[in-house]
């Protein structure tokens, strides 16, 4: 699977898996991106196969709500995330997926920022015996609304990465390039909400050899 191949990212789009995937093939892609599940029905990995289309990564968090998250303060509920997201990172190393993107929590305060990065901790080093990348994304609104208090909190995770969003970044007033090269060896995919060739070229220019995503708009 070649890293420089764009990635369509179909996780967020609300379509039955066949219609989804037409759409990648129709638009040329090879490679996609999809939604993490703790039980994928056999149904999906024969549609998956027979589309010819590889599952680069996926996107977790599938199931789960703001209630019932790796920053709450419930560790009951903390622990239902934790099992769920490992189930989900099984799900993207059997569909033979190299990264699987965790978006953030919404609560900013510090006690919930070291709540999630310790449950991100447990879930990057299990993800990562399974010879699967978590990267940690960053949103605006969010506990980590942009790609800078992503990085700082992932020197507490030495096993996650890095998932920039460019377009958010850009709209936060950051450099993605500046930031993807802040981030070096840590940063594991890049998201972009409109195919910028330009942009991609110059990640590649940086030595960024990983994963470029394409949102569709």
């Amino acid at each position: 699977m070649s890293s420089s191949s764009p990635i369509l990212c179909l996780a967020k789009l609300e379509l039955p898996l066949q219609a989804a995937l037409h759409i990648a093939m129709r638009r040329g892609f090879t490679q996609i991106v999809l939604s993490a599940t703790t039980d994928r029905p056999l149904e999906d990995r024969e549609i998956l196969a027979e589309s010819g289309l590889l599952v680069a990564g996926t996107w977790l968090g599938a199931g789960l709500t703001a209630d019932c998250w790796l920053d709450v303060f419930s560790i009951d509920q903390r622990r239902i995330a934790v099992e769920t997201l490992k189930h989900q990172v099984s799900d993207t190393a059997r569909l033979g997926g190299t990264f699987a993107i965790l978006p953030p929590g919404s609560d900013s305060s510090k006690p919930a920022l070291d709540r999630f990065g310790e449950g991100a901790a447990l879930l990057a080093e299990y993800a990562q015996q399974r010879m699967v990348r978590v990267c940690v994304g960053h949103a605006a609104g969010s506990a980590l609304a942009t790609a800078t208090q992503c990085l700082a909190l992932l020197q507490e995770i030495p096993a996650a990465y890095l998932h920039l969003h460019a377009d958010a970044c850009m709209q936060a007033g950051d450099d993605p390039l500046a930031v993807a090269q802040q981030a070096g060896q840590r940063l594991g995919c890049v998201l972009l909400g409109t195919p910028t060739q330009g942009l991609v070229d110059r990640l590649r220019a940086l030595d960024y050899e990983g994963p470029t995503v394409i949102r569709p708009p």
